[in-house]
């Protein structure tokens, strides 16, 4: 499986309120008939990270340079062909299980095998379990998960894995951090569509560069953390 260029975000049209899966480059199909108008992920924690995945993946791949780039995007979005041909330059990053390189996973860490269920952020740690004490999250409640729930819960563990002796490492962005996304205020219709919810969360080059990003880098690494050795934090 692919995260680019295989089906597994969960989309709803405005007009056809049936669940879908489809690809990130998808994200503008039929934006001006039926639009796909938000996420459907059966958890809260998912339905965050799809999101932050898909804003994250398009600020990589089509940083605008300028406001006037941004709105131009904004009032004419690139279609599902342009999106196609910017992803496909760092897909061999997104391989879920890959010859060398797999999404969000370190393949040089010294540590045994675990249940799939530990990849959901609310599931028990060991000490929990060593001490029998799992009231409340009950061990062994998911035996297994297709590619699509397990890219997802990857992703929100290594997004948002609080620090706390969980037998997990904090995320990458610190323990349990806050996101806040903007959002469309739903007074045009034509702008309140999945495609804008994600470009009204990428910056402009500038603004990125405050952000301590540092554009000028060109190692892989530097964008995608797991295609390097992973830095742990002493």
């Amino acid at each position: 499986m692919n995260l680019l260029n295989d089906a597994w975000i969960p989309v709803i049209r405005r007009g056809t309120p049936k669940r879908v899966l489809i690809r990130p480059y998808e994200i503008t199909e039929g934006i001006d008939v039926d639009p796909f108008c938000s996420i459907d992920a059966k958890r809260p924690d998912f339905k965050s990270s799809y999101l932050q995945f898909l804003i994250g993946i398009i600020q990589t791949v089509m940083t605008p340079q300028d406001e006037v780039e941004w709105v131009r995007l904004f009032c004419k979005p690139p279609s599902k062909e342009q999106l196609f041909h910017s992803m496909q330059k760092d897909q061999r990053y997104f391989d879920l299980i890959g010859d060398e390189i797999s999404f969000m996973q370190e393949p040089n860490l010294n540590a045994g095998r675990k249940p799939i269920a530990n990849l959901l952020i609310e599931s028990p740690g060991e000490n929990t379990l060593e001490q029998n004490t799992d009231h409340f999250v009950k061990r062994d409640r998911v035996k297994g998960m297709c590619e699509a729930c397990t890219a997802a819960s990857l992703y929100t563990l290594n997004a948002n894995a609080p620090a706390g002796g969980a037998g997990i490492r904090t995320s990458l962005r610190g323990g349990g951090p806050l996101t806040v996304a903007i959002i469309p205020d739903g007074y045009n219709a034509a702008y309140d569509t999945l495609w804008h919810l994600v470009w009204l969360n990428v910056l402009i080059s500038k603004d990125l560069e405050r952000t301590n990003c540092t554009l000028s880098l060109q190692d892989s690494a530097a964008k995608f953390p797991w295609a390097g050795d992973i830095r742990i934090s002493k």
